[in-house]
């Protein structure tokens, strides 16, 4: 066992529980100089000091248990409000309005609805306007359909009349035409003429102020005629252009009308012959009916007696009126039993000496000398078109009454 040092054995402990050890060692051993009264106050001291831990220990429980409630507290209550239903806030009663605010607001109304009315009245005419204006193209087009089905060249020339007409009512510029407002030359497309024929350019019409009680209606510069903004027109032309489309319109009108004219009379003079052949067949059915002053004395055909008309249409009988009308030396007479054949190389005597029965039955092939009232009345072909459409209709009526007979 190592020999104990005096510092070790003389080192005194930091901690009140080594005082005490050493204490009871000192006591034990008899070597300790304290009294007892010292071990009892170190002892106190210690019970005190534990107790005032306690002591504090205890004022800190209290304190967090009194926060502790009041956050419980006011958890709760935020639970209940956000549980409650809301009620709506209450609006400050403001104080009763007076008259003269109630007759400020009731005029400011009334200006509202004045406004009202002019931009509906506006708006009216607006519709208005359009429907017009699609009720016209509407019409255009069935017009265009309809000459469309009657032929191109009438649907061509009714475009060229509408055409031309609304060249002549569109207003044009003149030379030098100087704006009466601001006295600049005026120029194709950036000018307007207004229902009272005056013109103006674009700026100075967009800066004119409306008239009182119209939003709107403008007044002329010049006449102080109120007219309506929109129905200001856009001029497009110069006189001298206007003049130039209007000569332009004219000739196609003229080309298309001299081919319809050339057309019209070669229909016409094609249905000569068929008036010719209806005149024959008419001549020689209609017996008891006179002769009447009609187109159908005009034509080529020679003058027939009552007495020849009366007779049966035989074949004979046409051949030897063809003979008649035909100038050729060539002529053929035939009849029922004996037919005899005109020879250009034949001589007279031999067709003088022909049966007596067909001399009697054939009148003398003389040719036909036509009276004063043929000669004045021109032909058929020499008439102009509108007796020829008159010969027409005559004819049509002389066969309808052929047909009931």
């Amino acid at each position: 066992m190592p020999p104990a040092t005096r510092s070790g054995g003389n080192a005194k402990p930091s901690s009140s529980k080594r005082t005490l050890e050493d204490d009871v060692d000192s006591s034990d051993d008899g070597s300790s100089t304290k009294p007892e009264a010292g071990q009892g106050t170190t002892l106190q001291s210690l019970l005190t000091r534990a107790l005032g831990g306690v002591k504090e220990l205890e004022r800190e429980n209290e304190a967090l248990r009194k926060k502790v409630n009041a956050l419980e507290s006011r958890l709760d209550r935020v639970v209940e409000q956000d549980d409650a239903p809301q009620q709506p806030r209450r609006r400050s009663k403001k104080a009763p309005a007076t008259a003269a605010e109630l007759r400020s607001q009731v005029t400011q109304l009334q200006k509202q609805v004045g406004r009202l009315e002019k931009s509906k009245e506006k708006y009216r005419k607006r519709v208005h306007q359009l429907s017009m204006k699609e009720l016209k193209s509407e019409a255009e087009d069935l017009l265009d359909v309809a000459d469309l089905e009657v032929g191109d060249s009438a649907h061509v020339m009714r475009k060229l009349l509408r055409r031309f007409s609304d060249l002549m009512l569109t207003n044009s510029l003149d030379g030098d035409e100087q704006c009466p407002i601001c006295l600049e030359h005026l120029q194709p497309k950036l000018t307007r003429s207004l229902p009272c024929q005056h013109i103006f350019c674009n700026g100075c019409l967009g800066q004119l102020r409306p008239v009182p009680g119209g939003d709107e209606r403008i007044s002329c510069p010049q006449c102080r005629e109120v007219c309506e903004r929109e129905d200001a027109d856009l001029v497009e032309y110069t006189a001298l252009e206007q003049w130039d489309e209007l000569v332009e319109v004219a000739t196609q009108w003229v080309r298309i009308d001299v081919a319809r004219r050339e057309e019209d009379t070669s229909e016409e003079e094609g249905a000569v012959d068929f008036i010719d052949d209806g005149l024959e067949e008419e001549s020689s059915t209609t017996a008891s009916e006179p002769p009447a002053a009609n187109p159908l004395e005009s034509s080529p055909e020679p003058q027939r007696e009552v007495e020849q008309d009366a007779l049966p249409p035989t074949p004979s009988r046409l051949r030897r009126r063809r003979a008649v009308a035909s100038p050729t030396p060539e002529a053929e007479s035939t009849d029922n039993d004996n037919p005899v054949k005109v020879e250009p190389d034949m001589p007279l005597a031999a067709f003088a000496e022909s049966p007596k029965q067909e001399q009697s039955s054939t009148p003398p092939l003389t040719p036909h000398t036509p009276t004063q009232q043929e000669q004045s009345t021109p032909s058929y072909s020499q008439s102009p078109s509108k007796d020829k459409r008159k010969m027409l209709e005559q004819l049509a009526e002389a066969r309808n009454k052929k047909r009931r007979f």
